[in-house]
């Protein structure tokens, strides 16, 4: 092992505790040479004294590290049990570096009905035809025939380990942590690569990385490795409650606590590229999926939750343009009571029939185009008419004041004959949805169809006449995302890949199904051999398609998103969008969202106060009251939401909500004083 002479000092560096949580972070891995490796010096703290050595911290000049990152040809491979060594080479002409390739493991639970094994361990069943009569021979008697067959005790799962394709002569890039191990003699350093907890990765790569490497390194060893090392400032705590494995990674110089809703998203996944072939399958598209989703929501609802959090009683208009149950229940404090009862029921339990007449029918009103214009005040003073005080009415007064059941109904009769229905109705309805897109500026969204006009049961005061800045997300939005088009045709390649290889296998093995056949026909047909599974790129758009479409839907499915009425207007934003969709159908693609705490929590308020109106006025017994005691069914808990947002709604797009995102949602409101829990 190569040892550094130069004498630095080191007590200008941190404490060995900051630096061993320093090392474990992305920005501490170091891009360098095998011969760095050697160079390295481990560091350790002696009476509050940093000296060397240690095996936890390395010191690569002047930064600390433990995390390498190194590019070079395999010049040996020793396939093991469940590891890989592989002898690197960078071609310095110096020396070369022992790398550990630790294989991550699945476990295939061993079936305890056996017929027959052989010595090769397959059965009789999944022989070739033409081996059998070989095969029948290994069977010495009956009886021992007999013994195979019999049901077998359970055995222990077996660990198959995922080997990559790495051959003697691949240009490789890796990433892993530093080990040192003594010998008799000596002290051996080696790199291990550990696929199974995440913490590295190996891939074969195109030789002409190892140029890109080099100047990355000497660009780092001028800037950064030269240079006195300084402790990034740790992110202060913010108010708002997050989860440990999204504080652990969050932006280091955050500036205040309200920046902290916006900058605490979590640490950024890896680049698709650098995904090992393993890892291209569905499910990793549909992890990236949701966390672009997410992202994408909290970053939207980042102005709209400042506001709330500095103004409880402050509503959320772009939810209430998205939901409109939200905006049935959102309303003024002063008509709280009639249209909190709409949050426990879908149809309202006063009628509207009852209320008091009014001089301008409905149709009328919502006719006239003065009365959906941007209103200058801030609190719209329609909503602050005072009512008179409810007395007591005779039984012939309260039918003689009664209002016919045809005029509230907006019946012809009522439009045009002289009755007057309700002074003032239980909700007001936004205009229609031509009336709603005259108010934007002319072809701002050209996907938008002229839909029959249609009344959104929408609050006036929820009307806003800019486009919204969160919007739904649909399936050619997000292949337009960059990031999400290339890991998708990632993973369709891959797939293509897998079904090749496992077409090819039963081929060899004499197991070929209709489908191969069908296969092999439409390539032959095409012009090409039989053995090119390559994707055209209108397959692959396909495929792509299909594969958003699959993830988004399973993650409704699971409750993870929500869908929503409308087309998204993501779409005017695209710039290089290649879709074999035509316009029609992309406006005619169902929306969806995903439920955040920061959507969901303001989204319990409503459902909170209405079953608190309901608890309030239940009886409790004198000895209850002394003793502050409250039944269960009079809680207020995270079960008590669930069910009302279970229940929520006309459309049914709360059903399939699971506890956990309620119960993220109810923490970060109490968190942030919006909500309170409990009796």
């Amino acid at each position: 092992m190569h040892a550094s002479s130069s004498a630095r000092p080191l007590e200008a560096l941190p404490s060995l505790a900051a630096l061993q949580s320093w090392v474990h972070r992305p920005q501490a891995r170091a891009p360098c040479f095998v011969s760095d490796v050697y160079a390295l010096r481990a560091l350790r703290e002696e009476h509050g004294t940093i000296t060397r050595p240690a095996k936890d911290v390395y010191l690569l000049e002047r930064f600390p590290c433990k995390f390498v990152e190194l590019v070079g040809w395999a010049a040996g491979v020793d396939h093991k049990d469940a590891s890989i060594t592989i002898t690197l080479d960078d071609g310095d002409g110096l020396c070369v570096l022992n790398v550990i390739v630790k294989l991550a493991h699945v476990e295939i639970p061993v079936g305890g009905k056996g017929k027959g094994k052989m010595e090769d361990g397959k059965t009789e069943e999944e022989t070739p035809a033409q081996n059998k009569s070989e095969t029948r021979s290994t069977f010495r008697s009956a009886r021992q025939r007999d013994f195979r067959s019999r049901p077998q005790p359970p055995q222990p799962p077996a660990k198959v380990y995922v080997r990559p394709n790495i051959q003697v002569g691949d240009m490789l890039r890796l990433s892993g942590y530093v080990e040192d191990w003594a010998r008799r003699t000596e002290t051996v350093r080696q790199v291990v690569v550990d696929e199974a907890s995440g913490s590295g990765y190996i891939r074969v790569v195109d030789p002409d990385e190892q140029y890109e490497h080099v100047e990355a390194v000497n660009h780092m060893r001028r800037e950064v490795y030269s240079r006195p090392f300084e402790l990034p400032a740790a992110e202060p705590p913010s108010s708002v409650r997050s989860s440990p494995a999204k504080s652990m990674a969050s932006t280091w110089d955050a500036t205040s606590d309200l920046d902290a809703v916006e900058d605490d998203l979590g640490p950024d996944l890896p680049n698709p590229s650098k995904l090992s072939s393993k890892l291209l399958n569905e499910k990793t598209f549909k992890y990236y999926l949701m966390d672009h989703l997410v992202r994408e929501t909290r970053r939207a609802l980042s102005s709209a939750t400042r506001v709330l959090l500095a103004d409880p009683s402050a509503q959320v208009k772009e939810l209430a343009a998205l939901f409109p149950e939200y905006a049935a229940c959102t309303v003024p404090p002063r008509r709280g009571r009639a249209t909190l009862s709409r949050c426990v029921s879908p149809t309202p339990t006063t009628p509207a029939c009852e209320r008091k007449p009014s001089p301008t029918p409905l149709p009328q009103r919502l006719a006239t185009p003065d009365i959906f214009t941007p209103s200058r005040a801030e609190n719209t003073p329609s909503y602050e008419t005072p009512r008179p005080r409810v007395t007591f009415r005779s039984k012939a007064e309260r039918e003689a004041a009664r209002v016919p059941l045809d005029s509230c109904r907006g019946s012809p009769a009522s439009v045009s004959g002289e009755r007057t229905p309700m002074a003032r109705p239980l909700r007001r309805s936004l205009p229609p949805k031509a009336e709603r897109e005259r108010c934007f500026k002319p072809g701002a969204n050209p996907f938008v169809t002229q839909a029959t006009p249609r009344a959104s049961p929408a609050n006036v005061s929820f009307l806003s006449l800019e486009p919204l800045s969160f919007e739904p997300f649909t399936v050619p939005a997000l292949l337009a995302v960059e990031r999400l088009r290339a890991l998708a045709a990632l993973v369709v390649d891959a797939r293509a890949r897998r079904e090749e290889g496992e077409r090819r296998k039963r081929v060899k093995e004499g197991r070929v199904t209709l489908e191969d056949e069908k296969i092999v026909a439409n390539r032959r047909a095409r012009g090409l051999r039989s053995s090119d599974y390559k994707l055209t790129d209108e397959e692959r758009q396909r495929k792509m398609a299909r594969l958003v479409t699959w993830a988004i839907r399973t993650a409704a499915s699971e409750g993870e998103v929500v869908q929503v009425e409308g087309t998204s207007h993501s779409l005017r934003t695209m710039e290089s969008f290649d879709s074999c969709v035509s316009l029609s159908v992309l406006s005619q693609e169902a929306g969806y969202v995903p439920i955040p705490p920061e959507l969901l929590g303001p989204l319990l308020l409503p459902l909170a106060a209405a079953a608190r109106a309901e608890i309030r006025p239940t009886f409790r017994s004198r000895a209850e009251r002394e003793a502050n005691v409250w039944h269960e069914q009079r809680v207020v808990d995270t079960h008590v939401l669930l069910t009302r947002l279970r229940q929520w709604g006309e459309d049914g797009r709360w059903e399939r909500v699971t506890e956990k995102p309620v119960q993220e949602a109810a923490e970060w409101a109490e968190a942030s004083g919006l909500l309170r829990l409990g009796v």
